[in-house]
């Protein structure tokens, strides 16, 4: 019954636009961040996270947008190379705290983000791609998921990289006959 009471109703759904603000990221938010990263992101697991925190996340511009000094929303966005394009960026690590959903918070990061990058070229993967449509992206490549059969791993826990000699020019010639019908990926 208190979930049907008029004032628990209201703050529930009253958007707090006045009270949030954006900024970029600090270091001492790395906690708060990852766990919404953790909570919003039902494929990864610990050893996932903890590498995207440990080997991108440093390198990122993480925009973040607050109410009242809690985080609620972030983006990160770092600069990618794509042959051709200098000012290619990777939007990652889209997210916005279950309990503010649906209140407008993303897209006014997002603005924010997108305002600050005008003139440069921005790629995301999602989830769910018709979001990030009103906000101008378009799809541009499609992703194709290859599963890598666990025989190929070493058998250490921790290291997971592939248990057989890889000759360069081979996978090279694999990857350019791979890519050859996306400009952007050659």
């Amino acid at each position: 019954k208190m979930r049907l009471h008029p004032v628990h109703m209201v703050e529930k759904t009253r958007i707090f636009i006045d009270d949030t603000y954006i900024r970029i990221a600090k270091q001492e938010d790395e906690e708060a961040i990852r766990a919404l990263w953790l909570d919003r992101f039902e494929d990864e697991d610990e050893q996932s996270t903890s590498f995207y925190f440990d080997h991108i996340y440093p390198h990122a511009k993480t925009y973040v947008l607050c109410f009242h000094d809690r985080i609620i929303s972030a983006i990160s966005i770092e600069q990618f190379v794509v042959n051709g394009y200098e000012d290619s960026y990777y939007v990652m690590g889209v997210l916005t705290d279950r309990s503010f959903e649906g209140q407008g918070f993303m897209k006014r990061l997002f603005n924010v983000v997108l305002n600050d990058y005008k003139e440069k070229r921005l790629y995301l993967t999602a989830y769910h791609p018709e979001v990030y449509k009103s906000l101008g992206f378009l799809p541009s490549h499609f992703m194709n998921k290859v599963k890598i059969d666990k025989k190929y791993y070493k058998t250490m826990e921790t290291d997971y990289s592939l248990s057989h000699e890889v000759n360069a020019e081979v996978m090279s010639s694999l990857y350019d006959n791979y890519v050859s019908s996306c400009l952007e990926y050659r």
